[in-house]
């Protein structure tokens, strides 16, 4: 994803790039499924689908009749098929407070919760029970419970509080032990903890905006972690920008499928 011009890339397994779509401006989180592409896309104001041939079709852009509070910038796939994603991609010193919306395979789309200040990166624990949230402007990430049947989340309290000058967390997602991996905006890497919130380990990398992170492969052991800041690579490091690839130890584990009916 190029978030700045717009574009969704693929990788062949021959390891070439190719332009899979283009939206009309910046867009945000893509989320790959069935062959089409979920999209947070803040330019539209909307959460869109992309298919392989370039189409780009509007999923939600509306709650209650009512426009986003904020602009969509990141999602997450829940185990019944519904999105999770965040619309309050505001700056972080705004001082504002939005909510995050869930959309329901029937297409209904509910105001989950709200009080966050710059929503990202999501995930489950392995027993479905729960779900890790990242409030980047707080420098936050929470753990809710989750009850499976609803899509409800209620009990929010905090587990990892992310110190003045390590950057800010940004996306995560869990791997096949139950761990997390926080990729740190400012923070030249992805930081690993246990369920329990305690740090294990750091995978430093040569850029400094280190945007999303996420377990990909056929057995999963490899971990992709977005960048930005190419247009600053003096400032931002030397491969900042980039798409890296980092083998793991531990495999991640598979992602869910949206069940959203067109």
């Amino acid at each position: 994803m190029d978030s700045r011009a717009g574009k969704l890339y693929r990788i062949d397994d021959d390891g070439e790039t190719k332009v899979f779509a283009e939206l009309d401006g910046p867009n945000g989180t893509a989320f790959h499924w069935n062959g089409d592409c979920y999209l947070a896309d803040p330019g539209g104001m909307r959460i869109a689908r992309a298919t392989p041939g370039g189409e780009v079709y509007t999923v939600a852009a509306t709650c209650d009749g009512e426009p986003f509070e904020g602009t969509p910038n990141d999602l997450t796939f829940h185990p019944s098929g519904s999105i999770y994603f965040t619309a309050p991609n505001n700056p972080l010193d705004d001082g504002l407070r939005r909510p995050v919306y869930r959309i329901d395979p029937d297409g209904a789309v509910t105001h989950v919760f709200g009080e966050i200040g710059c929503s990202n990166g999501m995930g489950f624990t392995l027993a479905l029970d729960q779900i890790y949230y990242t409030d980047s402007a707080v420098r936050h990430i929470y753990v809710f419970d989750y009850d499976r049947a609803s899509g409800e989340l209620s009990k929010r309290r905090l587990l990892i509080e992310v110190p003045e000058g390590e950057g800010i967390p940004d996306g995560l997602t869990v791997d096949s032990r139950g761990d997390l991996w926080s990729a740190r905006w400012g923070g030249s890497g992805v930081w690993h903890y246990n369920s329990a919130g305690e740090e294990l380990g750091k995978i430093e990398l040569p850029a400094k905006q280190i945007s999303s992170v996420i377990f990909g492969g056929d057995d999963l052991m490899d971990i992709y972690l977005t960048s930005a800041g190419g247009d600053d690579q003096a400032a931002n490091g030397e491969l900042a920008g980039a798409l890296f690839r980092v083998r793991a130890e531990v495999p991640g584990r598979p992602e869910f499928f949206s069940k959203i009916k067109f």
